[in-house]
């Protein structure tokens, strides 16, 4: 490792190093913190000591009269009945694991403490000894345990105890002891505080004689296989484990915590999670890599890691060493080097303690016999640490540990809290797309049962085959392909039989497992896979194979003719899906029976932002964000050849959403758009070439702009332009920047061109800040809004527009997650009325470019629920969102950052004491107005409620100074919630239901309101564009992504124009929709008195709610700009808002547009 020489570097791994010195003195858990669970482990020592002996007696009996006597039914089936069993008090009992030897560490799932019970010798008579007696011996031993702690009753009124599955095994069963929750007669035996599991383990003293017997000629006792044999070996390696890592303590003084560290990091990945029932993996693992890095793994057989190391060192060498090591094309052992030789036949049957040959298999051995081909020796040399984990499991750890590395190496942002604090395991968020395989316990006829019978449960064999296909099928599409299956039961209670409930769920359900891709960006969506050349034989076969029917032989423009399969899709937003389409092709082309009906919940997401029928498109598939952006590049070169003009043009800069592929629906042309339609106008700035002799007086260049305007419009041609000058605000007047051009491109794309003089803005502040103005405060705020309406025109929106295209060029799918996010806002009326449409944009930008602890998203549905999981999850009142685009902000400049945060909060707090004090008398009058002015500071002052800084912002001026107020902000937060878990609970689903949990994300509950104003659909030009919550619970995206793409490619019988703009289509009024201005009239009439909310995407409702100040008697004042009405018998002159004059004023103003209007709560009144 380099030692780092740059300032900022250095700063970085101070910093880190800091908070895992702060992390690690939290997680650890040192004997003496927790004392009631020393006094639980020395009870349980006590009671298993203390059980009484059994005489060996058949096991069908044994079985029979446990049950009967303690209600303890033992895990492991009656199998052969003439097998015996008894019971022997231990000799000893040893605590193993990490607690043994100090390196307990709490994470979320709590951590484990491990006590090891040596079953006697005796038990096991060689003479009689099999692979059944040995389980079903260790089953009732277990059980005996199990009965003795149950029979206690200081036990039993203290502990949860339940038996569960070692790895999910049902060979391999044992006792969990947890506490039960805290209650108020609780005793010294309760240690609910620890959040610890106490596991009860089995285990045999040493490797008995007669398992190295493989095959004995006088008896006919099954051979016992690899598996049994791997199982009962590793029953005996527990202490052999311990004192390895004890060893590697004393030589490292920094192991401990790296392991800790490791620990933390495996359990945000959703590992180590209690009873190790769904992983095959774990910190365990990564521990005894470690211990290996430490004695070898350089070249040469020299050590890779340095005892003194730090435990972040520790920690980066093993990661780095997992995220690149093959444990399969290279086996790794732990045990010294010594000559090993297969085990063969002539040596089992000489005599049975003859069984030198059988110390230590070969490394080949051990790997034939692994799941996954990983080996991983125990210093014993006998026992793969690797031998049940999937390939599966070991790529998505391997893949996990690259990115961290990768992360930590990234000192430009601090990564921390991200990788050591925040979960990463939600499949939704984990994966670009997830989905689940209902029936991944079906047998596959082409495996051997004796391969199902070596796994701890058969769906991790099936989960295992699913991966190696789709990785070789998928190819460079994905970089990550993981199935994650788990024991359908993970724990019981003492007195149930083990996976009764599953016995009889089978049928319905069968065994589930998750499917889970990540994406090559540039790959993934290609629609075309090229196969080998006919004249590879063999390569040819396996093509075929795995594709079947669909794969064709294809001559392509290169002259090569090779075997290819053709992908198709419906439109050029559903080219996502093609890989989605794969899947599902592939998973019913070769595993029908273990994914019957497979579907992709969360992929319906796509089908709420397809174009509207009423937008009859040219050509589905095409691109119509690129279609308009060609035009537009088309009309800058005709706007520049323009020779007629007083000043010719140097460019026309575009700000819209429309053409950084961030809008809603994409550009839409008159030829494609019906008659009446709402066309929302692409908006640019039309750049002049320098002149001194533009007007400094306001007025003038107003004036002097619509002249450009009139002479524009005259040189284009006929029916191109319109000038159109927007409502201007009251004390505007004729310095506003409302009159712009409205011309068409020669494809019909509309376009509002406005004029951009530089000086015009300088100008404007010195207007807005002359502090020498005899002005009334009202009209210097209303310029101090001109001047904040043209910086956002001209200077901050073409910013934000810049580094937006780049990045949805960079990262195709970062369009489609903000369009999304824009729809699931508009459904839950967040529209552009109280949340600015840039800041969906900042907020999903900032899951791209920090996308830690994930890689970036690969999909738009995996941006989606990024995003709803940063707004849900990040500390708003305590913490700044920064977005850097182009990694151009410095350490000064994120200093500043926090800076500006702390005077933005304390700012707030200051007014807020300023204006308590100043009402005294009226808080003595009134015992809640402390929650009034609270609320009346939050109404009225502009601060931000979100705080998001970028380069030219770091203040957080530009786009959330005023918006989402605070009330708004707490809803976003809820709804985020809400929708992330119906969609977490849609996307695990295997039935039908799943659907309709994901639709309940999309519906916002109206009765939330105090008033909901419905209007006529035939006054929304609009109303076609609204959300449609069939979109979500109609056909399966998959359905409707291959029977559409035919049809897309249909011309249109009903005829229409064509693609090119022939000045003859009706020009309409472009970017008017008469209810979102009737809404935004609304609010800036009521601003004082109601808050309004609205999809301003064709929103057929509007809801509204009382703000807190209004339902408060308040002082009449002259400058009162409330509908108020006196208080009869008040002392003194005190109003009240009228609010049902003020529905009613609502009412009249909105006329025919108003359908109904709910009244959900009492408006304020006397």
């Amino acid at each position: 490792m380099t030692a780092p020489t740059n300032p900022a570097e250095l700063y970085g791994l101070n910093l880190l190093q800091m908070q895992i010195d702060e992390l690690l003195g939290e997680v650890r858990v040192p004997h003496d913190s927790v004392p009631t669970l020393q006094a639980a482990l020395k009870k349980i020592k006590a009671l298993v000591e203390a059980t009484e002996a059994m005489p060996n007696k058949s096991y069908p009996k044994a079985v029979s009269q446990l049950k009967k006597k303690s209600r303890v039914i033992v895990p492991y089936p009656v199998t052969d009945k003439s097998v015996r069993v008894g019971f022997q008090p231990p000799t000893k009992v040893n605590v193993v694991g990490s607690y043994a030897f100090q390196g307990a560490t709490r994470t979320r799932f709590g951590f484990n403490v491990d006590v090891v019970v040596p079953m006697p010798d005796e038990l096991f008579a060689t003479e009689s000894m099999g692979s059944q007696a040995y389980f079903s011996q260790r089953a009732f031993y277990l059980s005996v345990l199990a009965a003795a702690l149950q029979a206690d009753k200081d036990a039993q009124r203290a502990w949860e105890i339940k038996f569960t599955l070692l790895r999910g095994d049902p060979r391999r069963p044992i006792i969990t002891v947890r506490a039960k929750p805290a209650s108020q007669d609780s005793t010294d035996l309760d240690f609910s505080a620890s959040n610890a599991t106490i596991r009860i383990l089995p285990a045999l003293g040493a490797v008995p004689t007669w398992l190295r017997i493989v095959r004995r000629p006088d008896t006919d006792l099954p051979a016992l296989t690899d598996a049994e044999r791997a199982i009962i070996t590793e029953d005996t390696v527990y202490t052999t484990h311990l004192a390895t890592l004890h060893r590697a303590q004393q030589d490292c003084p920094c192991f401990r915590d790296a392991a800790s560290l490791a620990r933390v990091w495996f359990s945000q990945l959703g590992y180590d999670n209690g009873h190790d029932t769904q992983h095959q993996l774990g910190a365990f693992h990564w521990s005894m890599i470690l211990v290996h890095l430490l004695q070898a793994g350089g070249p040469r057989g020299s050590r890779l890691l340095s005892n003194q190391l730090s435990a972040y060192q520790l920690f980066r060498g093993t990661l780095n060493y997992l995220a690149t090591h093959d444990f399969a094309a290279q086996p790794v052992s732990l045990a010294d080097a010594k000559a090993s030789r297969p085990v063969d036949d002539s040596d089992s049957e000489e005599e049975e303690g003859n069984g030198e040959g059988s110390e230590a298999d070969t490394l080949e051995s051990h790997q034939n016999a692994a799941l996954g081909g990983l080996v991983l020796l125990d210093p014993s040399g006998r026992v793969n640490l690797l031998r049940t984990v999937p390939t599966t499991e070991m790529e998505r750890v391997r893949f996990a540990a690259a990115n961290t590395m990768a992360q930590l190496d990234d000192q430009a942002a601090d990564h921390f809290m991200a990788l050591f604090l925040q979960a990463a395991d939600a499949p939704l968020l984990a994966y670009d797309h997830t989905s689940t395989l209902a029936r991944l316990d079906a047998p596959l006829a082409d495996v051997d049962p004796a391969t199902y019978a070596s796994a701890p449960f058969p769906a991790l064999v099936n989960a295992q085959r699913v991966q190696t296909l789709l990785k070789t099928a998928l190819g460079t599409r994905v970089q990550l392909v993981h199935v994650a299956c788990a024991p359908r039961v993970t724990s019981w209670d003492l007195a149930e039989v083990l996976d009764s409930d599953a016995e009889e769920d089978e049928d319905k359900a069968g065994h589930s497992g998750t499917l889970g891709l990540i994406l090559n960006g540039s790959e993934a969506n290609r629609v075309v896979d090229r196969g080998p050349s006919p004249e590879d034989p063999e390569a040819y076969a396996a093509f075929r194979a795995i594709w079947g029917d669909r794969a064709e032989l294809r001559r392509f423009k290169d002259g090569s003719i090779v075997e290819s399969v053709v992908w198709s899709s419906a439109s050029a937003d559903s080219t996502h899906l093609v890989i989605v389409d794969v899947v599902a092709y592939l998973l019913r082309q070769h595993f029908s029976d273990q994914a019957p009906a497979f579907d992709y919940p969360v992929g319906r997401l796509y089908n709420t932002i397809q174009s509207p029928i009423q937008f009859k498109v040219e050509n589905h598939s095409a691109n119509q964000y690129v279609a308009a952006i060609q035009s537009f590049g088309k009309f800058v070169e005709f706007l520049r050849s323009l020779r007629h003009l007083p000043l010719d043009i140097k460019d026309a800069v575009p700000f819209s959403a429309g053409l950084r592929y961030t809008s809603l629906f994409p550009p839409t042309n008159l030829s494609a758009a019906r008659q009446g339609a709402h066309l929302e106008p692409i908006e640019a700035h039309l750049v002049f070439e320098e002149s001194s002799k533009w007007p400094r007086d306001l007025v003038a260049l107003q004036k002097t702009k619509v002249a450009f305007y009139l002479a524009l419009q005259a040189a284009i041609p006929r029916n191109r332009g319109k000038l159109i000058v927007e409502q201007l605000d009251l004390y505007q007047g004729a310095i506003g920047t409302g009159a712009a051009l409205d011309v068409y491109t020669g494809e019909g794309y509309p376009v509002r061109l406005r004029i951009h003089l530089p000086m015009e803005e300088e100008v404007l502040r010195k207007v807005a800040t002359d502090s020498q103005r005899p002005l009334p405060v009202a009209a210097q705020a209303a310029l101090v809004r001109v001047y904040e309406a043209h910086q956002t025109l001209y200077t901050r929106r073409p910013w934000l527009h810049g580094r937006v295209q780049a990045l949805a060029l960079v990262h195709p799918v970062y369009g489609q997650t903000v369009r999304l996010l824009k729809r699931w806002a508009g459904v839950h009326l967040l529209g552009e009325l109280q949340v600015p449409a840039e800041l969906w944009e900042l907020l999903a930008a900032a899951v791209f470019l920090r996308p830690a602890p994930w890689t970036a998203p690969g999909s738009a549905v995996a941006g989606f629920f990024r995003t709803l999981d940063l707004v849900a999850r990040f500390n708003w009142k305590a913490e700044p969102l920064i977005v850097d685009f182009n990694e151009e902000m410095t350490p000064a400049m994120r200093q500043e950052v926090e800076e500006q945060f702390r005077l933005n909060r304390t700012r707030i707090a200051e007014q807020l004491a300023r204006k308590m004090q100043r009402n005294t008398a009226a808080k003595r009058a009134h015992p809640d107005q402390s929650a009034v002015a609270a609320a009346q500071l939050t109404h009225g002052t502009p601060t931000a409620a979100m705080f998001i800084a970028t380069v030219p912002d770091l203040a957080s001026r530009w786009w959330t100074a005023h918006e989402p107020r605070k009330v708004v902000l707490h809803r976003i937060v809820a709804l985020a919630r809400a929708t992330l878990a119906s969609s977490q609970t849609a996307a695990a689903a295997i039935d039908p239901s799943g659907v309709a949990t994901l639709a309940s994300g999309f519906v916002t509950p109206l009765t939330d309101y105090d008033v909901v104003i419905h209007f006529d659909p035939h006054c929304n030009p609009q109303k076609e564009t609204r959300f449609d919550i069939s979109s979500l619970t109609g056909r399966s995206c998959l359905e409707v992504n291959t029977d559409s793409s035919d049809a897309a490619q249909q011309p249109d019988k009903g005829g229409r124009a064509g693609p090119t703009f022939n000045g003859k289509a009706t020009i309409q009024r472009i970017g008017l929709n008469p209810i979102s201005e009737f809404v935004r009239d609304l609010q800036r009439i009521y601003a004082d008195t109601l808050l309004f909310f609205y999809d301003t995407n064709g929103g057929l409702a509007a809801g509204a709610i009382w703000l807190p100040t209004v339902r408060k008697p308040q002082h009449f004042r002259a400058d009162l700009a409330l509908n108020t009405m006196p208080i009869d018998g008040a002392t003194g002159p005190q109003v009240a808002v009228n609010g049902p004059a003020i529905l009613s004023e609502i009412s009249r103003l909105g006329a025919e547009m108003i359908v109904d209007m709910d009244i959900n709560r009492p408006p304020p009144s006397v």
